[in-house]
């Protein structure tokens, strides 16, 4: 499977960044994370295909969901369920 280091969303160039832990701002590690105001995606090195693909559809969810001003309407709880069902193919 090509990872790609760049793709489009709604219409915006995102990097996608692979790190060896990607970290949020209070310090929780996780298998992926998104930046919409960097227009950057970080998911973790190592994944196998199948979990780097699910990590990548659950990042460009928020990505989406941040681009498109739709966050601003749902509590982080009601976003990370959706994103959840994003994940899966």
């Amino acid at each position: 499977m090509k990872r790609p280091s760049k793709i489009k969303v709604l219409g915006q160039e995102v990097t996608i960044k692979v790190l060896a832990k990607p970290e949020q701002d209070d310090g929780t590690v996780c298998h992926g994370m998104c930046e919409v105001n960097d227009r950057r995606i970080s998911i973790e090195a190592g994944l196998n295909n199948s979990v780097y693909s699910r990590v990548l559809r659950h990042e460009v969810f928020h990505m989406k969901m941040g681009l498109s001003g739709l966050s601003e309407m749902l509590t982080d709880e009601q976003e990370e369920a959706l994103a959840i069902i994003a994940e899966i193919d």
